[in-house]
């Protein structure tokens, strides 16, 4: 009886592929599409046994029963000649939805053997995966063997990632995650052989592919309490894998394969793509998935620069901006986003996000992206003025000169009589559709540059046009 076979030559396909230039270097990444159906189609499944009756079989014979800790052998039977053979050995990841999915753990060269060996190091259900292939390199037979591997205890990779958990494991999440996010760039090295793909292939030979960065990252993260998450996807079309980590009740994203760069001793390299959210993340990543569940990554607070508080070490552009702003007697800001292609830097983009968190941070006030994320929007406040609940009217002159920069009227309030505000420091204003009178001079006489917060269409709205005010409709 013919064995059932197995087709994941697009699993294959994918094993070589690295990343275009997104910063200064070509940035790699070597993971693979994330999610395969290694359960080839009736007709793959016929023609490679009409092939096979051709040229040979390709039965595999090994063990599939394993412990891990210990090394075993498969080899594959074969009554061609002149054949070329390529082994697999790929995890099944039971946490995707469709449980036929695999990533690859090991991908050894076109080789003449009939054989190779292999030890695990984790448990779970792995897939051994043969290609037979003729000596022009044409592919002529595929099989696959389900191999189930059990625990054997403590094994010299396992006892690695205790003590290297426990002696970076810091007094607070955020230095232990940024601990092991440094131990795991400072021991790996790119696999440009594209041949290791698993987490042991680091503690071992301090070497893999994207997918080794995240695997091991994440085994380090579970020894430690921290919940983390792989993320698959593309950059520049081609497969990556990333990850996401929980510190406190938010969750952020940290690629480490990126932040191994050539220049991985300057600060905004090593750390630049630690800890941000998915409009950064997704300037240069795309089509994510979430390995055990997706998870929203919309916060910057323990982004790396905001802190340990060194973004304005390098973000002096948008710096100088603001403060040119602010020097003009503008409370209300924008500012432009650094235009970003494959040719430029990644790192300029992201340092004028973190930065306008940390101005407007500092400042008490907030920011925002427009919607194409061309530029920042934000405010600060200066000082608040506090208004009664319930005020219904804000009578003549009631708030003349005050010095208060931002005020909140509202939503019982339907009049602003005259002077109310006049020679004032205002510089922003929210003033609710429930306003049906302003006076004329209500701002007469105002310090700097004076915004009005309202709804389109409100009364205040039209004033602020008729009287040349600026205007922000919603943040």
């Amino acid at each position: 009886m013919k064995r059932r076979i197995f087709l994941i030559l697009l699993l294959i396909g994918l094993v070589t592929v690295f990343c275009a230039a997104a910063a200064d270097s070509a940035k790699p990444t070597g993971g693979l599409k994330p999610i395969q159906d290694l359960e080839g189609t009736e007709k793959g499944r016929l023609e490679a046994e009409k092939r096979a009756e051709a040229k040979g079989t390709g039965d595999i014979i090994g063990p599939s029963s394993c412990v891990t800790g210990q090394e075993y052998s498969w080899s594959v039977t074969d009554s061609g000649s002149g054949h070329l053979y390529t082994f697999y050995m790929a995890v099944l990841d039971h946490s995707y939805e469709n449980p036929n999915t695999a990533d690859v753990q090991l991908s050894l060269q076109k080789q003449s053997k009939k054989s190779f060996t292999y030890t695990f190091y984790f448990p779970g259900d792995y897939l051994v995966y043969i290609m037979i292939s003729d000596r022009y390199g044409q592919s002529l037979y595929e099989n696959s063997l389900r191999v189930e591997v059990a625990d054997g205890g403590e094994n010299e990779v396992t006892k690695q990632i205790k003590e290297v958990a426990a002696a970076n494991k810091a007094d607070n999440d955020f230095q232990t995650v940024l601990n092991l996010h440094d131990w795991v760039i400072d021991h790996n090295t790119y696999d440009y052989t594209y041949t290791w793909y698993s987490a042991d292939a680091l503690f071992r030979l301090g070497t893999g592919v994207c997918n080794t960065y995240v695997r091991a990252l994440a085994k380090l993260l579970d020894q430690v309490g921290i919940p983390n998450r792989r993320v698959t996807g593309k950059s520049s079309g081609q497969g990556h894998t990333w990850s996401a980590v929980k510190l406190g009740s938010k969750w952020y994203l940290i690629d480490p394969t990126w932040d191994d760069s050539k220049d991985n001793q300057i600060d905004y390299n090593r750390h630049c793509y630690y800890n941000v959210n998915y409009d950064l993340m997704s300037i240069e990543h795309e089509n994510s998935y979430y390995v055990g569940g997706k998870v929203t990554c919309d916060s910057l607070d323990e982004n790396y620069f905001i802190h340990t508080d060194t973004w304005k070490n390098y973000a002096t552009n948008t710096v100088n901006q603001f403060n040119k702003d602010v020097k003009a007697g503008w409370h209300h800001f924008s500012l432009p986003m650094p235009n970003y292609d494959r040719s430029s830097r990644y790192s300029e983009r992201m340092l004028a996000s973190v930065a306008a968190l940390g101005l407007t941070r500092s400042n008490d006030g907030k920011f925002i992206y427009n919607e194409k994320k061309e530029k920042i929007t934000g405010y600060m406040n200066g000082g608040t003025l506090e208004l009664p609940d319930k005020l219904t009217t804000i009578g003549k002159e009631a708030f003349e000169g005050t010095a208060a920069n931002y005020v909140t009227v509202p939503k019982t309030c339907t009049r602003i009589e005259s002077l109310a505000f006049a020679n004032s420091d205002i510089w922003e204003i929210t003033i609710p559709s429930s306003v049906k009178y302003i006076a004329p001079d209500a701002f007469k006489g105002y310090k700097g540059k004076l915004v009005i917060v309202t709804p389109k269409g409100s009364y205040a709205a039209k004033y602020a046009k008729k009287h040349h005010i600026e205007t922000v409709s919603e943040w």
